[in-house]
């Protein structure tokens, strides 16, 4: 369903309404597939057709990728997706195991909620489609130290990840992003530490 973009949801957010203009135009263009229709110039943009079935249309637009090649933007934000839900799956497990009396825990996972959707309007600006994460929550059964261990071993490889993801992003937003996923990365470690140190 065509929307005509209300920028007035940009107020508060700190974010600057001009430099939104400027960044959905570049990212859609002809507002093909968008699913709204934003106002530039204070004229509306009439919608082409599509010629061909976006699917087909983004499978002939993908490159084919070499052995040893690096990871393009599409397929790094979608391993970080991935990562991220199953960030949140753990963590809401663990902090359940927990009995939810620990907010580090609760907030571990809400950290790792807040960072897919993060993670998802940048790959929809990026490609113009969506992705659903694919995958299991890594299991963190057995006693619950090891199982806090383990939570924090895979926090530092997704602060790996996203610091790779930021090192080779060419968008400055993206790579900001990434940096302040492997922020919080740091954060739910020092977190984790604290949590064993008090068991």
């Amino acid at each position: 369903m065509e929307q005509q973009m209300d920028l007035s949801a940009l107020d508060g957010r700190n974010i600057d309404p001009e430099t939104f203009r400027r960044v959905w135009a570049r990212v859609m263009p002809n507002q093909e597939n968008s699913p709204v229709v934003l106002d530039i110039g204070g004229q509306e943009q009439p919608r082409r057709e599509a010629t061909k079935p976006p699917r087909r249309e983004a499978e002939e637009r993908a490159p084919e990728k070499t052995e040893g090649e690096k990871p393009g933007t599409e397929e790094r934000l979608r391993r970080l997706m991935d990562m991220a839900w199953a960030g949140a799956g753990a963590g809401s497990a663990l902090a359940r195991r927990m009995g939810n009396r620990d907010q580090r825990l609760t907030g571990l996972a809400a950290d790792h909620r807040r960072a897919l959707r993060q993670l998802a309007a940048a790959y929809f600006l990026a490609t113009g489609r969506r992705h659903r994460p694919r995958g299991e929550a890594p299991s963190r059964g057995g006693d619950l130290s090891l199982a806090l261990r383990e939570q924090f071993l895979w926090e530092q490889r997704w602060a790996a990840a996203c610091l790779e993801a930021a090192k080779e992003a060419e968008d400055p937003a993206l790579e900001e992003l990434c940096r302040e996923l492997a922020q919080d990365a740091g954060l739910h470690q020092r977190g984790i530490r604290a949590v064993l140190e008090q068991m």
